[in-house]
């Protein structure tokens, strides 16, 4: 059943609050006055309340800013969904299946190891939406396996919009019916797996067939799903070609996603994938937007001339947290070893309360360079650096070693 759904959601935290505006996107944080100014709007109090009761909390307030304030907030209230006061992740990823019919080469469900074909219940799935929206959060980024392979996956993703979530999907391709069924809901983002611009270069990668089925996404709802590629040694060379094919097929969005490899056989240094990414910007010519994931993407945004995201650093345990079919809840895919809870154990509320966290959230001086970048990268990714950032014999953590400072090979 649809809803009158809202664009926006906002939450107040202890001195500040995050409105969020799920139709673009974006995140708007509040300082304290401009929280409490939301907060009073949509307790329906006047302009004359707001400024009398700030004027008492906070020495020499202006009134001409409280005015811009209250009018720009009157004036989208009632698109507002008021989460009250919470702490929870911004973002929550979500497993409603572990089962696949592709084995990429590079996927990480190589790692979920003794997890099987994992699938939750309709059932369950409501209670974990219902955990997660009560708590606080604003995004569901729902991941697999293939998550369209799931039966309920509609009415999944349709309760968590319902919700007043904005749901983030990624696929295959391997599903058109079930993908065709999502893409109409609204504030749902579809993200399509594409891995080279012909047949032999990305089915070598997912398999037989499988760029057939990503080639009927594209030519039906090109331009209302974004696409993702994995840059690695067998598909560097063709993203200029698949730049192309996307921008003819009327895709708006398109994401360079740094691979992760450990030995560096099949990824591509930093600075080798900084120079397929600005190439694929001057190819683009503002005609697709693209962006890159992966670490380190703050210095790559900077050096292109894009504005500099202030905190972009490990989100695990501060913005993100993964939760499984079985209910399981873990910082990050990097971290099965550590499991922080299980919401049909306990609230996720207090789950996000556990000390467990605490390896995360306070474990963020890990770099000593003398770099301007320090504030928003705290010494890289920390499921990398406690995996694999010890040196042997040595208790101390070291920085994440494919940082382009400590190659010195960049900048």
């Amino acid at each position: 059943m649809r809803k009158n759904l809202k664009r926006y959601s906002f939450r107040k935290g202890k001195d500040f609050g995050i409105l969020f505006d799920k139709k673009d996107g974006e995140y708007y944080y509040l300082n304290e006055t401009a929280a409490e100014i939301l907060d009073m709007v949509l307790s329906r109090c006047s302009l004359n309340d707001v400024y009398e009761h700030l004027e008492k909390r906070f020495f020499n307030i202006d009134y001409g800013s409280v005015k811009k304030f209250f009018d720009k907030f009157s004036s989208i209230k009632s698109g507002i969904d008021f989460l009250g006061k919470k702490d929870a992740p911004l973002y929550v990823q979500f497993y409603p299946t572990l089962r696949c019919n592709r084995r990429c080469s590079f996927c990480y469900l190589n790692m979920f190891k003794g997890k099987g074909n994992m699938e939750i219940s309709l059932k369950n799935a409501v209670k974990v939406i219902n955990e997660l929206r009560r708590s606080g959060v604003f995004e569901l980024d729902v991941l697999g396996g293939e998550p369209f392979l799931h039966k309920n996956i509609y009415e999944i993703v349709e309760y968590a919009v319902n919700s007043g979530m904005l749901v983030n999907i990624s696929t295959n391709g391997s599903c058109l019916d079930n993908i065709r069924k999502v893409a109409e809901l609204d504030y749902v983002n579809i993200g399509l797996s594409l891995h080279g611009s012909k047949e032999d270069i990305h089915d070598s990668l997912c398999g037989e067939g499988s760029f057939k089925e990503c080639l009927k996404v594209l030519d039906e709802l090109g331009s209302r799903i974004s696409v993702k590629t994995v840059v690695c040694r067998k598909n560097f060379f063709d993203i200029e070609n698949i730049v192309e094919m996307l921008v003819k097929k009327g895709v708006k969005r398109y994401y360079l996603i740094q691979m992760i490899d450990v030995e560096g056989k099949e990824s591509l240094s930093l600075n080798e994938f900084y120079e397929v990414y600005k190439k694929a910007l001057e190819l683009s010519k503002d005609r697709i937007e693209i962006g890159i994931v992966g670490q380190f993407t703050h210095i790559y945004y900077n050096l292109s001339g894009y504005k500099l995201i202030t905190k972009t650093f490990c989100k695990a345990g501060s913005a993100k947290a993964v939760v499984f079919p079985n209910g399981d809840v873990y910082p990050c895919t990097m971290f099965l070893d550590y499991k922080i809870g299980n919401v049909f154990e306990k609230s996720f509320e207090d789950i996000w309360r556990s000390r467990k966290w605490n390896l995360f959230r306070k474990l963020r001086r890990i770099c000593n360079l003398s770099c301007r970048y320090d504030h928003v990268c705290r010494g890289g990714c920390l499921g990398f650096i406690v995996k694999y950032g010890r040196k042997k014999n040595r208790k101390k953590l070291e920085p994440d070693r494919r940082c382009p400072y400590l190659q010195n090979n960049l900048l």
